[in-house]
């Protein structure tokens, strides 16, 4: 490897090293809220969530971040009785800035991915979470329902048994759950439609990508090819 080389690596490398410890700054950040938030009621939990949002970028800067963060760990302790570790809130920090996360077996990053696409969703943005079948995307859209509802996040599924009209109602809510074939489909069907009207997902713009070395290489070796008759 020749200097040039060994000089971006080593770029590469002090990036992402500054970018773990910001995720873990973020997460030591958000114990600090943990004792005050615990104190809230459920509905006043839910509001604060509400109010954050409100206040332009719910997650613009450090401080509001790790806010975020820290409701977020109560929500999940209160709804689905997991209290995300330290390591779970810097890997949601770190899809919420854009990256790609590595996580071992059973560091929960299902529980991350929730938080990051509710993150999202309170940005105003529209979240596919895409998942290698539809076991795993109705299984995680169910698991994770109680959380999504108290941050004041909706949530739907879609699977090969989904009609149109639940189809559109999934669509319609700020996450949805899909495999990589089902959501890829209705990607391709939207493209053959000759109605706005009769679009199912026009406006979707952040895809959340479950187990992302078998979505995007293994999956992604066979084509999906939609076939019709004009």
């Amino acid at each position: 490897m020749g200097r040039f080389g060994r000089a971006f690596w080593g770029l590469m490398d002090r990036s992402a090293a500054r970018n773990l410890n910001r995720a873990a700054r973020l997460a030591a950040d958000a114990g600090g809220h943990e004792s005050r938030l615990r104190a809230l009621a459920d509905a006043e939990l839910t509001a604060a969530v509400a109010e954050l949002s409100a206040d332009g970028d719910p997650l613009a800067g450090n401080d509001k971040l790790a806010l975020f963060l820290a409701m977020a760990r109560e929500a999940s302790r209160r709804a689905i009785d997991l209290r995300p570790f330290d390591v779970q809130l810097s890997g949601a920090a770190r899809m919420l800035a854009g990256d790609v996360v590595e996580m071992a077996t059973g560091e929960g990053k299902t529980l991350s991915g929730a938080i990051a696409a509710a993150g999202f969703a309170l940005r105003g943005r529209s979240v596919q979470v895409i998942s290698v079948n539809d076991y795993l995307a109705r299984r995680d859209a169910e698991w994770m329902g109680p959380l999504y509802e108290l941050l004041g996040v909706s949530v739907g599924w879609i699977g090969a048994t989904s009609t149109w009209d639940e189809r559109r109602a999934a669509y319609g809510a700020q996450v949805t759950y899909g495999s990589v074939s089902e959501i890829g489909f209705d990607q391709l069907r939207d493209r053959l439609r000759t109605s706005v009207d009769e679009l199912l997902d026009p406006e979707s713009d952040v895809a959340l990508i479950d187990e992302a070395d078998s979505v995007l290489v293994d999956e992604a070796l066979v084509p999906l090819v939609l076939a019709g008759a004009a």
